[in-house]
């Protein structure tokens, strides 16, 4: 590669102290801060004849119906969830437990679902799998969850809370169950595909959730819904949830009556700090 003399290059060519030097700090630096050499970087479109199990561990609760995620032939790649039709019929996706809030770890998934009514599902960060094919929320509206660390997207109309929701638990003291609703007003949307804190049907939408130490934070369609970061004394006074322990991306899908959902899944993109 030729050297400029008049501008020489600092660093590798993709090193973020080089991004910074040029650009200085601001949204086109964040946005281009994803494709530097130090960060881990997992992208998956879902090109491929099937779902990659070294990557993903898919899982569903059985009943009429049921599929686990897997891959359908659509021009831009995609997987698919059913839950089949037997009411709490749930199916699960995971990657593996290398991925720490410590790390500035990130996680952005386009989705869809073809019924939101009597549905409940989960995007984001969560520490190990629940059990009986489970949410990693118990209860949203206390709330209460299942996992000891996470951060979720969450909807679950079988609550009296019947609309999103971003949920986070920590294990650490003073990281206690939090939650933000995201119930928007009359006439207006969250983006172009969530209106009243509910899914449109067949509509797609970009859930991104990061992590920053314990602080926790959520996108839906570009527009940030949430922050849940260390706040004074007290709850939640040592951030949302551990950026020490080791969490793994998790989507799930699950119905709340007797019609199967059909959960699709565009593209998956992982990130977080090299180290």
């Amino acid at each position: 590669m030729a050297v400029n003399k008049r501008f020489p290059r600092t660093g590798s060519p993709l090193s973020r102290e080089s991004l910074r030097r040029m650009m200085g700090y601001g949204q086109m630096y964040d946005f281009m801060d994803f494709f530097t050499g130090d960060k881990v970087h997992h992208y998956d479109d879902f090109l491929g004849d099937t779902i990659n199990l070294d990557m993903y561990a898919v899982a569903n609760s059985g009943g009429a119906g049921a599929a686990s995620f897997a891959t359908q032939v659509l021009p831009s790649g995609a997987i698919r969830s059913a839950s089949g039709t037997t009411d709490n019929g749930a199916c699960n996706l995971i990657m593996p437990l290398n991925w720490y809030g410590d790390l500035n770890c990130g996680m952005e998934v386009r989705w869809k679902i073809d019924d939101p009514l009597g549905f409940s599902f989960d995007i984001g960060f969560i520490d190990a799998v629940p059990g009986s094919t489970g949410s990693a929320v118990s209860d949203i509206d206390t709330p209460a969850f299942t996992a000891a660390d996470c951060a979720v997207l969450h909807l679950d109309t079988d609550q009296t809370l019947a609309t999103l929701a971003f949920g986070t638990k920590g294990s650490t003291a003073n990281q206690d169950a939090k939650k933000t609703n995201m119930i928007a007003s009359a006439g207006t949307t969250i983006g172009a595909g969530v209106a009243l804190g509910l899914p449109v049907a067949a509509t797609w939408n970009t859930t991104r959730v990061q992590l920053s130490g314990n602080d926790a934070y959520c996108w839906i369609n570009g527009i940030l819904v949430a922050s849940h970061t260390t706040t004074g004394s007290g709850a939640n006074s040592a951030g949302a949830v551990e950026g020490g322990i080791a969490l793994a991306p998790w989507i799930y899908n699950r119905t709340r009556n007797t019609t199967t959902k059909l959960f699709d899944v565009d593209y998956i993109r992982v990130w977080m700090d090299r180290v």
